[in-house]
């Protein structure tokens, strides 16, 4: 563990700061999803961090929960995608998504709800999953990789409400 355990560290902050301002300058959506894809290994290579330096299953149960909250999300948000995409637009951009509140109001609340939950904004599952992942972190005294952590879910918060705001506000 002398060896990788720095070398998880590194990785953990490499990808959450690299995978979220890799997303925030794309505009395909596709694209932003799987960079912020990224960041979210990220957060769970945080948890397994904090794994490595205790022998609670606190750790166990955040990376869990963490993962099964974002793959239902993941899963979620990739149906939206497909299903706003037709044959000849599959490469859907971040304006394409403009007054969809308007035209498919289903699918605008899903997909909030989803860029939400991604972002981390409460009462979503995935305010509690990074909320246990950051708890093992800060139990484990990984103080450094919480604080990445949360500037790394505050520059997603920019992209995903900037969804948001295409859906409800734009025509």
């Amino acid at each position: 563990s002398d060896v990788w355990y720095p070398a998880l560290i590194i990785l953990a902050v490499l990808s959450v700061i690299a995978g979220n301002i890799m997303a925030l300058v794309q505009s395909n959506l596709k694209r932003m999803l799987a960079y912020s894809s990224i960041a979210h290994s990220g957060y769970m290579a945080v948890a397994i961090c904090a794994l490595s330096a205790t022998d609670t299953s606190l750790p166990v149960r955040a990376i869990l929960f963490y993962l099964l909250t974002y793959v239902i999300v993941s899963l979620g948000a990739f149906a939206v995608v497909m299903s706003l995409e037709t044959p000849d637009n599959d490469q859907l951009t971040i304006d394409d998504l403009s007054g969809l509140a308007k035209k498919r109001p289903g699918l605008a609340f899903a997909m909030t709800v989803f860029m939400l939950s991604f972002g981390g904004m409460p009462p979503t599952a995935g305010f509690i999953g990074k909320f246990f992942v950051f708890n093992a972190a800060l139990n484990n005294h990984l103080y450094g990789l919480v604080f990445v952590g949360i500037i790394g879910s505050t520059i997603s918060l920019f992209y995903y409400l900037r969804l948001v705001v295409r859906m409800y506000m734009a025509q």
